[in-house]
């Protein structure tokens, strides 16, 4: 048989060739395919629609089917059959899919719980829980109005606007500042001071209670007898009982700079009948997985709005204008299961009232300001308290924004919250908010936005002897830091001051019962660092340490070394022969 011609060889030998790294391709392809969520970036456009429930269920009419899992972080993406999982297994975060779940009177199918990879974070769920999942926004449609009539706590005769506050032992020399400071301003507001009984059970004696109810009211003292009402969720719970129809709220570390008493005849709040103030966070540096993709909205039933999160730590609301939106944030606030807290959807109590007043359509106004950040900077530190010589410093930030300055409608400082170093009433408690970082960024042409999706906070954690540091990055670039005023600096010293007045009540009760061989402090004082400036010295001694062993070892060897060198071999230290060497 001839042989080919050397050209033929050739072409069939690359078309061999060319069909391998087709092959090629295609196997890639499909290894791609299968592997699917695990290689796939998640994809920011995604959209979650699940299948809306109408009516509660019931123990005859629920039956779920299971966990129908899909590719690409996409719970509409391609089915991945061989991932299902049973009704009983836990959905965690970076699986794709929908819980599936049949009515069997009626036999229609329901796609529930729809995730994406990062719709949950650090949580996970099991489609048992579907059945709670989906009952709860029917629960909250039909949640029971707040009673705004409430004659049995009326304690101030015609009265319409007032301030409530949430409080507790470790935030009370932080609370008698507050009300100190408003009675300097002159702010003549009655006040409510809501608690949980089993917390405050010494509430008659306590002598920083009774200074505030004997001294600077009007004040009073408000139990809260609903066990359901625990921790951040005593915030709703104080507003909705209120006996004040127009009520600002401020959080037990929020330090006002003025007398606020103006809010209530804000155009704003007159409109409205509810102000709210932003938060640092947006859907694209929300460290509470707070975006388009959360399991959030649709626990809630409502569409994601691409808005700056909610800071709660003041706000005012209009109780009767408000009263569907009350209802809903107490149900989002106290219903059981709670299930924004189990899945972690939400932090605390934070975004709950923006939620049920868009969940209501019930209008509020929101300040268009971000917060700015107020803290000090890492010389101040170094050169105050740092026990090392600053160079050794090169690592920590530059500013540490240990308190959110939360702004008027006019962009004028209002609140102070100190939310990340609370005022304990230590005598040797100084000043940390010398500086503030102001964004620079233009508006958004939305109000809800501030500054838009440039405005970037950064944490560090555990630095310049603080758990937390808050830095403002602006597009990428950090903001410059300028000392703030006079004015501004008397805020905090008139805080710390008054603080440090409620600490010496509480240190004189306890020396009194030192003295008669009993009792203990009311508050732990020693346990209640706010510096905590051991937490970063530790460290870097650590380091200073090991610098100084590791280099002491190498001028030890390399010494020694150099002595053996030069005194060469000797009868006592003969060198081995050759063969032990090999």
């Amino acid at each position: 048989m001839a042989s080919l011609p050397r050209a033929t060889r050739s072409l069939d030998l690359l078309q061999a060739r060319l069909m391998l790294l087709c092959l090629a391709v295609l196997s890639a392809g499909l290894v791609f395919w299968a592997l699917g969520d695990d290689m796939e970036a998640i994809d920011a456009s995604v959209e979650l629609h699940a299948d809306r429930v109408h009516a509660l269920w019931t123990d005859e009419t629920y039956q779920c089917l299971g966990w129908r899992a899909t590719a690409n972080c996409n719970p509409h993406g391609w089915r991945k059959p061989s991932r299902d999982r049973g009704c009983s297994d836990a959905i965690e975060a970076g699986m794709s899919g929908y819980c599936e779940i049949r009515n069997r009177t009626s036999g229609e199918i329901f796609h529930v719980m729809l995730t994406a990879c990062d719709s949950i974070k650090g949580k996970s769920f099991t489609c048992m829980e579907a059945r709670d999942f989906s009952d709860y926004s029917i629960r909250a449609a039909s949640a029971p109005a707040v009673s705004l009539s409430t004659p049995v706590l009326r304690t101030f005769a015609n009265v319409t606007n007032g301030i409530v506050m949430s409080i507790y032992p470790s935030v009370l020399p932080n609370v008698y500042a507050i009300v100190r400071m408003l009675r300097f301003y002159n702010c003549q507001l009655p006040m409510e001071l809501w608690y949980e009984p089993h917390q405050m059970p010494g509430v008659a004696t306590n002598p920083i209670l009774v200074a505030l109810e004997a001294n600077y009211g009007p004040l009073v003292l408000r139990p809260i007898h609903d066990k359901r009402a625990t921790g951040y969720m005593t915030k709703p719970f104080a507003v909705a009982h209120s006996q004040f129809e127009n009520v600002l709220f401020l959080d037990s570390d929020n330090l006002p700079t003025r007398d606020p008493t103006f809010l209530f005849t804000s155009p704003q709040f007159l409109a409205s009948g509810a102000i709210f103030w932003p938060d640092y966070w947006h859907d694209m540096s929300s460290p509470f997985n707070v975006h388009a993709r959360s399991l959030l909205w649709e626990l809630v039933d409502m569409p994601f709005v691409d808005m700056l999160e909610q800071e709660s730590g003041q706000l005012v609301i209009a109780r009767h204008r408000c009263a569907t939106a009350l209802a809903k944030v107490l149900h989002y606030a106290l219903e059981t299961p709670p299930l924004l807290q189990k899945y972690g959807l939400v932090w605390g109590d934070k975004d709950l009232f923006r939620l049920a007043w868009l969940n209501t359509s019930t209008p509020f106004a929101f300040v268009p300001h971000p917060p700015a950040l107020g803290g000090f900077t890492k010389d101040e530190y170094v050169d105050a308290v740092a026990p090392v010589p600053s160079v050794l410093y090169w690592h920590a930030v530059s500013f540490c924004g240990i308190a959110m300055l939360q702004h008027d409608f006019d962009g004028r400082i209002l609140f102070v919250h100190r939310n990340s170093v609370k005022l304990t009433g230590e005598a040797d408690q100084t000043p940390l908010v010398t500086h503030a970082q102001t964004s620079t960024l233009s508006m958004h042409s939305s109000p809800l936005l501030g500054h838009g999706k440039a405005y970037f906070i950064q944490l560090f954690g555990h630095t310049l002897g603080q758990k937390a540091c808050y830095l403002l990055t602006s597009a990428g670039k950090i903001e410059a830091v300028d000392a703030i005023d006079d004015s501004m600096a008397k805020v905090e010293k008139m805080a710390i001051h008054y603080a440090i007045e409620a600490g010496d009540m509480l240190r004189a009760v306890a020396r009194r019962r030192k003295e008669l061989g009993s009792g203990h402090w009311l508050l732990p004082f020693d346990a209640l660092d706010a510096r905590h400036s051991d937490e970063d010295a530790i460290p870097v001694m650590y380091w200073v340490t090991v610098h100084m062993l590791v280099g002491g070892l190498a001028g030890w060897t390399w010494r020694r070394r150099q002595r053996l060198g030069t005194k060469g071999p000797t009868k006592d230290r003969a060198m081995p022969p050759p063969y032990q060497i090999l």
